[in-house]
């Protein structure tokens, strides 16, 4: 007789794969890991992956626990370098450790990696905590802003961070606690 056991791995909170087992009654053998999900941004995930492999799109975000807030968008859009090119900020998994982060695909063709193992200001490298983020205006407390929008990342009823170009890189500018 022989088992095979399945695991529901929806786009929204993909398991690996590597304790599937096959079970017959004799022995139980390892199943081949499966690949990762598929991309629901298959351009987008081409483009990360042409410079770094280990980065999957991925909907990691978590619905937050108020009714009366929107679920959280997988890719925002918004010009957050000063080019007056429109960048796609999108949610990302390093697959090799599982930290989460967002990408930054400039419309010039380059990225940046913010958390997913390259930290930044108080947000560190894995933004698993993160469960609210959205583009808004560059806070007034900033002197000199390069540009006129931000990403904001944060933690419902809680802190979180402006991300914002400074004309070479993204910095973190702490928000609340």
């Amino acid at each position: 007789m022989f088992f095979i056991f399945f695991l529901n791995c929806g786009p929204k909170d993909p398991l690996p794969a590597t304790n599937l087992v096959a079970s017959t009654s004799a022995q139980t053998q390892p199943l081949p890991t499966t690949t990762p999900p598929t991309s629901p941004y298959p351009q987008l995930q081409e483009r990360l992956s042409a410079s770094h492999q280990s980065l999957q799109i991925q909907c990691w975000m978590k619905p937050i626990p108020n009714p009366n807030i929107a679920k959280m968008p997988c890719l925002l859009e918004a010009d957050l370098d000063g080019d007056t090119i429109n960048d796609t900020a999108i949610l990302i998994l390093d697959t090799n450790t599982q930290k989460k982060g967002v990408a930054i695909l400039h419309g010039n063709g380059s990225n940046s990696i913010l958390g997913a193992g390259n930290a930044i200001g108080n947000g560190g490298d894995n933004f698993r905590w993160m469960n609210i983020w959205n583009v808004e205006d560059t806070p007034k407390s900033m002197t000199n802003p390069v540009v006129p929008k931000a990403l904001y990342v944060g933690k419902y009823e809680s802190a979180g961070g402006f991300i914002y170009w400074d004309g070479s890189a993204f910095v973190w500018l702490q928000h609340g606690d």
